[in-house]
This record gives C-alpha cells, structure tokens and sequence, in this order.
C-alpha cells in the first residue's frame, strides 16, 4: 500500500482545529500553543476548521506546529487520495469516461511529484492538486478510481507527473520535456471555450467531458491528451 501525506486547510492558516474521532468516539479540541499539540489519531475522521471547512477524511492526522499556525497533514492510501482529487477537480456532471481519465492523470502526478514540499509530499490547493473528502462507494468518482485502480500514464516505462487545467480555451500548450522526460504537444481541444482557466498543459477537463460526451473512452481521451504517453 502506497501512502502519500497531503497538507490540508493550510489556505486557513489555522490557530485552532477540531477533530471528531469515531473510535473512540471523541471530540479534540487544537490550539496554537497548546499542550493538545503535537496530535495524532488514525482510522476515519473529521477535522474542522471552526466556522470556515469541515471535512471527512480517513488514514492517519498528524497535527503540529509551524510558523505560527497549526500544520495538519493527512497520510492516506493512494487511491484514496485518486478518488478524493476526481471528486473535487473534475467539472459537475461529467461523464464516467472523463472522470477514469481524471483519475488515471491524477494518479500518475501522485506517483510521480511526491516531495513538493519538505515535510510532505502534496497540499490540497492548486499548486498540487484540489482534495476533498473521501467518496463514497456508489459516488462516481468512487468508481472511476476503481475501476482504473493502479493504471498511470507512462513515458519509456517511467510514470509521468501529468499536468492537467480546467479549461484550456481551445488548445494545450506544448512545454520541454520535463524530469521524466515527456514533452507536452499542442492539442487542438474540442470545446473551443476561448477563456483559458489554469496553465493549459496536458489533459483539459473540459475537453475530456465534450470528448467523453461524444462516445470516447478514458483510453482516448488520455492518448489524445498526451499523445506518446502509454497507459499501463
């Protein structure tokens, strides 16, 4: 089992958090400069933000102290975190093929980008990838990292960090090969939107839902998408 550690709610800068744990059932109460801190539980839970966030999440919570606010990083196991990223990325009511090829892109940056950070390896916003809590089974999400479990993108056998934006405004970028040595071509994208939303390499979300939406399966959408790139 591959597990990764995700810093969440850092755009919070919390000084105080809440944690409801079901075994034991318990509520824990984090401040800044507390003795409750360092805190560490594991199994399902939910942490809180007062007033601002709260989230369901399942693995190990470690909470401490850095630069004045509490840091809280979650260890989860990959898919978890591959089901958690296609549920908060992907545009709503897109089709099941977008959402396998969503996942696929998703768990290829979570294999290949870990140690982002120093002391972790992801955070929940957009310099890594959007998180939210754990779906559940019957959710689509859910089954798209299912059904594509363990499936990356790779390049000469190496799993590439696949990059993918929200809206791409008509064509992806190219850009020069990267660590893992695949180059992004400039893709002619079927939803001609003309407003660019994020940096426009790699997969585009709406793109992938106008091609998904057509007949196409997650497998060509991804080889449309990043073309020379193999799922395996």
């Amino acid at each position: 089992m591959l597990l990764i550690a995700i810093s969440v709610f850092s755009l919070f800068h919390p000084r105080e958090l809440t944690v409801k744990t079901q075994n034991p059932p318990a509520t824990h109460v984090l401040r800044l400069g507390d003795s409750s801190v360092p805190f560490t539980t594991s199994g399902e839970w939910t942490l809180a933000v007062p007033n601002k966030i709260e989230r369901r999440f399942r693995g190990r919570l470690d909470v401490t102290e850095q630069g004045g606010e509490l840091l809280a990083i979650v260890h989860m196991d990959i898919e978890t975190a591959v089901a958690s990223v296609v549920a908060a990325e992907i545009p709503p009511g897109a089709p099941m093929e977008a959402l396998r090829a969503q996942a696929v892109a998703a768990r290829s940056f979570l294999k290949a980008a870990k140690d982002r950070h120093r002391g972790f390896d992801f955070c929940d916003t957009t310099h890594c990838q959007f998180l939210r809590q754990p779906p559940d089974p019957p959710d689509a999400a859910f089954r798209a990292a299912e059904s594509t479990r363990g499936l990356t993108l790779q390049y000469r056998g190496q799993t590439i960090a696949a990059f993918y934006s929200a809206d791409c405004g008509g064509h992806t970028e190219a850009s020069p090969p990267g660590p893992d040595g695949y180059a992004y071509a400039r893709v002619t994208c079927p939803r001609q939107s003309g407003s660019r939303r994020g940096h426009g390499i790699g997969l585009c979300q709406l793109g992938a839902a106008e091609l998904a939406a057509g007949g196409k399966g997650y497998l060509a959408i991804l080889e449309y998408y990043y073309p020379g790139a193999a799922v395996r």
